[in-house]
């Protein structure tokens, strides 16, 4: 099935970002942590541990799974964890009927692999509580939210965003949106004074390989998709304690 382009108003970066991402940098983010997160998160920690020894790579609104199984396969001596809030979508078409009903009260885990329903914006946050740093963060096609008026529900407009760079992680983030990646470029110049670099992906790259079924679909589809690296920095500023919730 063709992928239709994405449609916009917008046709530069959202005037208010830089005002969303001062107030989002000066106000910490009081929200409660979502109690079934938290216990995600606990699950992950007690049945991985001795994976994240050697480093895990964090596939971040991972969908169903297949971009995290794909990173597992071409990271074999790294752990890939992928998460995503929907339990419709989280390990359709990978996973077994048993396992799909056990990601309610957990996770699943294969070799060097493992799928997680949690709440990424609140994953974020308890990776900061527990200082537990992701070798790389994967983003890859998130929800674009076109319309101006959904600003705020695009990552670098949440604000949870201060906080996700200051993990200090690398980040690799890609959209078939180019304004979304110039403004998640924008929000981290703003934050660290770094402004990654936003690069077309080569059809030669492309065709030796897709990172997700979207990625397939969208330049099977004739669209031109883009990329960002945010360099990883363990110098930032210290992430400001926070009040879970459970």
């Amino acid at each position: 099935m063709r992928s239709r382009e994405i449609i916009s108003s917008q046709k530069s970066s959202h005037k208010s970002l830089n005002k969303v991402l001062a107030r989002h940098s000066q106000n910490l983010w009081q929200q409660p942590i979502k109690a079934h997160t938290r216990e995600a998160f606990n699950a992950f920690l007690g049945a991985c541990q001795s994976s994240l020894e050697s480093g895990f790579i964090l596939d971040a609104g991972c969908g169903t799974g297949a971009s995290s199984l794909l990173l597992a396969q071409q990271h074999p001596d790294k752990f890939v964890l992928g998460i995503d809030k929907s339990p419709q979508r989280l390990g359709r078409g990978e996973l077994t009927v048993g396992e799909k009903d056990s990601l309610s009260n957990g996770l699943v885990q294969r070799d060097n692999w493992a799928l997680l329903r949690a709440e990424v914006a609140d994953f974020w946050r308890l990776l900061a509580e527990y200082k537990l740093i992701p070798e790389k963060i994967c983003i890859y096609y998130p929800n674009p939210w076109p319309k101006s008026a959904h600003f705020k529900r695009r990552w670098h407009g949440h604000p949870v965003f201060p906080t996700l760079l200051k993990l200090g992680a690398p980040i690799e983030v890609r959209s078939n949106w180019k304004i979304y990646l110039d403004e998640f470029a924008l929000a981290t110049e703003i934050i660290t004074g770094q402004l990654p670099v936003v690069e077309r992906l080569s059809g030669a790259e492309l065709e030796s390989g897709s990172v997700s079924p979207f990625e397939k679909k969208y330049f099977q589809s004739g669209h031109d998709l883009w990329s960002l690296m945010v360099a990883g920095d363990t110098n930032l500023a210290p992430i400001p304690s926070f009040r879970g919730g459970e």
